[in-house]
């Protein structure tokens, strides 16, 4: 593993708002990154955007499972582990997703998570939640 996938890993191993200071380190300034949820543009809205999601959850570390590296290019597969107080009563929840990434000069350029939205979110709604497992059941 690149010495710059190593620092990736080491980063989102424990996701927190104390490690933020570690971003301009790891992204380029003009970076970009997209998860089902969001697109942002630039170190600074990154910066913003992590410092919400870590300040709303109760805990939240990454678990790799293997990577794939092509020159600039990097594909992460993992399972997150999470609580947030306002999901499935504040109890750990695992999501899987696979990330990829594009380097530039050491740095990353390009950043999109791809993970299933309903199993994180909506699935972990009391009513909601309910509903979706019982229509998955019935499609299953």
């Amino acid at each position: 593993m690149s010495r710059e996938l190593t620092k990736v890993c080491d980063f989102y191993a424990e996701f927190n708002q104390a490690g933020l200071w570690q971003l301009s380190e790891l992204y380029a300034e003009d970076c970009v990154f997209r998860d089902p949820v969001h697109e942002v543009k630039g170190l600074d809205g990154l910066i913003q955007y992590f410092d919400r999601m870590a300040a709303s959850l109760n805990f939240c570390r990454f678990e790799f499972h293997s990577q794939i590296e092509q020159e600039n290019r990097a594909i992460l597969i993992w399972t997150m582990y999470f609580s947030h107080s306002r999901l499935n009563k504040g109890a750990t929840l695992a999501l899987d997703g696979v990330s990829e990434l594009r380097f530039a000069n050491g740095k990353i350029q390009f950043h999109r998570d791809y993970y299933d939205l309903g199993a994180m979110l909506y699935e972990q709604l009391p009513l909601l939640g309910k509903l979706i497992k019982f229509i998955k059941s019935k499609i299953a």
